[in-house]
């Protein structure tokens, strides 16, 4: 059986790294992020908030392998502060994501939409693109959840349902779907893991929950929601 294609772009962060790992098991994997590797099979290096590199990279890996699904992990910028008080930072920000966001499902839409077969495209959204957080959790820690942060996260939610009514509009088989994750368990610092517990009153969820939902996407599995929440029982 030959194995499917699936493109991970946002490769080389928690999520990235572990979806990766297990999905290798069924798919071949094909890597996109911002960081230089080299010698890595399959990996390519590519900053998405420019287009033409993008749509030109994504061709040459087209050609050599058919993408059956692509996956949406990019994060481009950091920021260190709640509320950005530079318009210059808080406006580049912004901007660097939703781009690399749009660039991202503009690009292989418009290569998936050239084949009439079932594709892909699962972007990857936060809770708090969905709801604001509880600032309470961010108490006496060093963790922040900038304000740029959740407009990014909230155009993306947006900008998926866009793009899932136009392949609809157009009659084409491509399936979009964001996945918004309540906080994903890693190295948070102790206080950060006990404020989240006890105002979201459980804790912080696995990745291996996060894989679960992405390999049930992937699947023939008939998924009635489009846009998954991912809480893991947290009361957020």
């Amino acid at each position: 059986m030959v194995r499917k294609n699936i493109l991970i772009v946002g490769s080389e962060g928690l999520v990235g790294k572990y979806l990766i790992s297990n999905l290798q098991k069924k798919y071949n994997c094909i890597s996109i992020d911002i960081k230089k590797r080299n010698n890595i099979k399959n990996y390519f290096c590519c900053d998405l908030n420019d287009g033409r590199k993008f749509k030109k990279l994504l061709s040459k890996i087209y050609k050599r392998n058919k993408i059956f699904a692509a996956i949406n992990l990019i994060y481009p910028l950091k920021s260190s502060t709640f509320l950005q008080e530079n318009i210059s930072k808080f406006t580049k920000f912004v901007n660097n994501h939703i781009i690399a966001y749009y660039n991202f499902n503009k690009c292989l839409y418009d290569l998936f939409k050239k084949e009439n077969k079932r594709k892909i495209i699962i972007n990857f959204s936060s809770i708090y693109g969905t709801k604001i957080p509880n600032f309470n959790i961010y108490k006496g820690t060093n963790t922040k959840m900038p304000i740029e942060y959740s407009i990014s996260k909230s155009a993306l939610i947006i900008m998926t349902k866009y793009f899932r009514e136009w392949s609809r509009y157009k009659n084409k088989k491509i399936e979009f779907f964001s996945i918004s994750p309540a906080g994903i368990e890693s190295n948070q610092s102790i206080r950060f893991k006990k404020n989240y517990l006890k105002f979201y009153k459980k804790k912080m969820i696995p990745l291996k929950l996060i894989y679960t939902s992405v390999n049930k996407l992937l699947s023939k599995y008939k998924n009635k929601s489009k846009d998954l929440v991912i809480t893991g029982g947290a009361k957020i």
